[in-house]
């Protein structure tokens, strides 16, 4: 950055922190009819530079002295509450999502005329937005890093030490995590131009997850797969790993497996072996390797997390039927692996990860690479979901392929009438567009 642009940016922030307080100032200290007379008063001070011919004067005046008179009986109006939050853990995506705000007067005074709005905390978005996206930013960027905007709502009257329940609903606009702020309770005082505000810390989270459609996949593979030395989960679904020996420690065994008891009795390590199993596995191989300098890099990525949560949510009711695990496997900072099914958890926690996945900051492939091949080792079948087609994510496809999986091959595109390469459509890849999800995967 050179010199010029430093100062620039320097200089840029300050004047946007002030307006944005303004605008809180405004917003928070005066009702609609408040700012109405804010504008007509200021209109008549425009206008009215002759005090003695001019009617501009006395409608700045009289609009001022109202102003003034309500500003000073907000300090006498101030409510005093306590907030309590009552609402679910999950959400999606441009669906109408509702909770309920619990209102305690903890004051003295009736309560009327007072308002609520819940305030959400400032995210940093998921992917950053570079210069030549700055004026969708200034834009849309405050709104959509927050993840939605919630409008006030009309509380009814409340006695002293009495508590009522505010139904509140917004839409989210983006995926991941959703901070509430701070909850604002307003009162207007008598004239209804100004009011008085308490600011109360409600804090509270919300997952917000990614658009899903109807996918139809796997519903006809039901092969096993040998899980060799079993699972440590297969005791929670009553297929407790069978011991069927004892024998001596050998390098390369798993420290877990040693009996500790036996050990102690003859003297050297002692080692349980126990049976393999064999079960149905599906897995979903999650692309989070990003180009930087690509525009469409943020669409494309979420459309891809949704494509993930379709195919878990669909897989899901078919891993239920066959008593299967459902693996997910993608990479952010490090390699991230999340399990549903068999007693392992839910699909909620794993469709969590989908949510909150963003870019990987671990440049090499070949790690992402090598956590898909170990994924498609022990998976009867297996969805990979890529960001885009090059010479690697081909190399990972052909060796995804060889591991004896049922393999599925997405590969997701920004632009509707983009084609895939010859050699990827000659592997047998899905190409599916960001604009046309629903009516993509309804065709896989």
């Amino acid at each position: 950055m050179t010199v010029a642009a430093a100062v620039t940016s320097r200089g840029r922030a300050p004047r946007a922190n002030i307006a944005r307080r303004v605008a809180n100032f405004l917003d928070r200290r005066f009702t609609a009819a408040g700012r109405l007379a804010l504008v007509v008063a200021s209109f008549g001070a425009a206008f009215g530079v002759d005090t003695t011919a001019s009617l501009g004067s006395a409608v700045f005046t009289l609009g001022v002295a109202l102003l003034a008179i309500g500003f000073v009986a907000t300090y006498r109006t101030k409510p005093h509450v306590s907030i309590a939050r009552e609402m679910g853990r999950l959400a999606s995506v441009g669906v109408r999502f509702s909770y309920e705000l619990v209102l305690t007067n903890t004051g003295m005074r009736r309560l009327d005329a007072v308002t609520m709005r819940d305030e959400l905390a400032d995210v940093v978005a998921i992917a950053p937005r570079k210069r030549w996206q700055a004026w969708r930013d200034r834009r849309h960027g405050r709104r959509w890093r927050r993840g939605g905007s919630i409008g006030e709502v009309q509380c009814p009257d409340v006695a002293p030490g009495a508590s009522t329940r505010v139904t509140v609903s917004f839409t989210p606009e983006r995926r991941g995590l959703i901070e509430f702020a701070q909850t604002l309770v307003f009162r207007a005082e008598p004239l209804g131009l100004a009011r008085s505000y308490a600011s109360v810390r409600a804090a509270g989270h919300l997952i917000v997850l990614p658009p899903r459609y109807p996918v139809r996949l796997f519903e006809s593979s039901s092969g096993k797969r040998l899980q060799a030395g079993g699972v440590a989960s297969a005791g929670s679904v009553g297929d407790a790993e069978e011991i069927i020996g004892l024998r001596e420690y050998r390098p390369g065994d798993s420290r877990r497996r040693i009996a500790w008891k036996r050990t102690a009795r003859v003297g050297f390590p002692v080692v349980r072996e126990h049976e393999d199993e064999f079960f149905v596995r599906y897995g979903i191989v999650l692309d989070t390797y990003c180009a930087n300098d690509t525009p469409d890099r943020d669409a494309v990525l979420d459309a891809a997390t949704s494509v993930a949560a379709s195919v878990a949510t669909s897989l899901t009711a078919i891993a239920g039927a066959r008593d299967a695990l459902l693996d997910l496997v993608l990479v952010e900072d490090r390699v991230v692996r999340s399990q549903s099914g068999r007693g392992t958890g839910a699909v909620d926690a794993l469709l969590e990860v989908i949510a909150s996945a963003a870019p990987a900051r671990v440049r090499d492939f070949r790690v992402f690479a090598a956590a898909a091949c170990e994924c498609a080792s022990t998976a009867t079948a297996l969805v990979v979901i890529l960001l885009d087609w090059d010479a690697a994510r081909a190399a990972l496809a052909k060796s995804l392929r060889a591991t004896g999986s049922e393999c599925c091959i997405i590969v997701m595109r920004a632009e509707r009438d983009s084609a895939l390469p010859e050699d990827a459509l000659a592997a047998g890849v899905r190409p599916v567009r960001v604009d046309a999800l629903a009516m993509d995967l309804a065709a896989l």
